[in-house]
């Protein structure tokens, strides 16, 4: 399947989001943004409501077999810009039900990494 990473910028914030459908999710988000106590990202839409504005444009373009894959490539972005509005950690994906050896060692990597970041809060 092919999917996408994308990038919403609002002021000096950043957020990264991934999607099979890049209109579908940009309709989302607009509306999402409309919702005043939206409890999804909150401050996502927050930011966007004070701001007045916000960008939305694809990063890449990828292939992946399974959504799990798409959110592995998402959070490697996420940590590559510095996102600052993602406050979901992408690392607690649901995993695919009979991994391949490279998903089994990715999702180890992600979770000794979900692991560390919770304890050192």
């Amino acid at each position: 399947m092919r999917g996408f990473i994308y990038t919403i910028r609002t002021g000096d914030s950043l957020y990264v989001g991934s999607t099979g459908n890049f209109t579908q999710r940009k309709y989302q988000h607009k509306k999402n943004i409309e919702k005043e106590n939206n409890k999804s990202q909150k401050k996502l839409y927050a930011t966007i409501r004070q701001n007045g504005e916000w960008d939305m444009r694809i990063y890449c373009e990828c292939n992946y077999t399974i959504n799990y894959e798409l959110k592995i490539k998402e959070k490697d972005v996420i940590k590559k810009l510095g996102a600052d509005l993602n406050t979901m950690l992408i690392y607690e994906a649901t995993p695919p039900k009979n991994p391949t050896p490279f998903q089994c060692k990715e999702m180890d990597k992600l979770y000794r990494e979900m692991w560390e970041n919770r304890h050192s809060r």
